[in-house]
C-alpha cells in the first residue's frame, strides 16, 4: 500500500508579477554574452544578509583570460524597491552608492553605468584578447 503525501504549500504561494533587480541584472548578463560571442559574461552572485535583505552583485567575467571583476551590486529587502545601487571601485570609476526608487530608475542607473567609456574600453580589450588571429578580420 502506497501513501500519498499531500502538498502542504498554500495554493496562492507565488503572488507576484514584479520584475526583480536580479532578473534585470541577469538579463543584462545574457545580453553582454550575446554581444561578445560568450567571451565576456555578466555573472550574478546573490546573497541574503541582515535577516531581510538580498544583494545581487554583477561581475564582469572572461573565463578564457581568467578575468573577473565586480561592477555593481543591487541590494533590496523582500519588496524589490526602493533598492541600493552600489558601484564598486575599479580602474575606471570610484565607489559610490545611491538609492533607486523603482525599476525605471534601476534601468536608468544601469544604462548610464554600462555606457561609461572606461567600461566599454575594458570590454573591447578583453574581447580582442580572446580572438584568434584569423577571427579578428
Amino acid at each position: 500500500m502506497s501513501v500519498t503525501i499531500p502538498d502542504l504549500w498554500p495554493v496562492k504561494l507565488i503572488q507576484t508579477n514584479a520584475v526583480s533587480p536580479a532578473s534585470i541584472l541577469r538579463e543584462q548578463g545574457y545580453k553582454l554574452a550575446e554581444k561578445t560571442r560568450n567571451y565576456i559574461l555578466g555573472r550574478i552572485v546573490s546573497n541574503f544578509f541582515n535577516e531581510n535583505k538580498f544583494s545581487h552583485q554583477f561581475d564582469l567575467s572572461c573565463d578564457l583570460l581568467g578575468f573577473n571583476t565586480s561592477l555593481v551590486t543591487v541590494a533590496h529587502e523582500f519588496s524589490f524597491y526602493p533598492a541600493d545601487f552600489i558601484i564598486h571601485k575599479n580602474i575606471f570609476c570610484h565607489e559610490s552608492r545611491f538609492g533607486v526608487a523603482d525599476m525605471s530608475e534601476l534601468e536608468t542607473a544601469l544604462r548610464k553605468y554600462f555606457s561609461q567609456t572606461g567600461l566599454i574600453d575594458l570590454i573591447n580589450s578583453l574581447y580582442a584578447q580572446c580572438l584568434d588571429d584569423d577571427s579578428a578580420n
